[in-house]
């Protein structure tokens, strides 16, 4: 899983531009956030991993506002 977190813009067109937040084998995560995050856009995409290193295509962006 990867995420950036920006106020209220846009999520990023390139993936470069978003950082590294996990791996996921049973398909939930749940993340933390400081509360001054709060009203902010997370932005997040994914990707398939296997064991041999292949990757699948990126996925669709997924945002949400971080809770108070």
């Amino acid at each position: 899983l990867y995420a950036t977190r920006a106020a209220n813009v846009s999520p990023p067109a390139n993936p470069d531009d978003y950082r590294y937040l996990a791996s996921i084998s049973d398909g939930t995560r749940t993340l933390t956030f400081d509360t001054n995050h709060a009203g902010q856009q997370a932005h997040y995409i994914a990707k398939w991993v296997n064991r041999r290193d292949d990757a699948g295509p990126w996925s669709v962006t997924t945002s949400a506002t971080v809770a108070a």
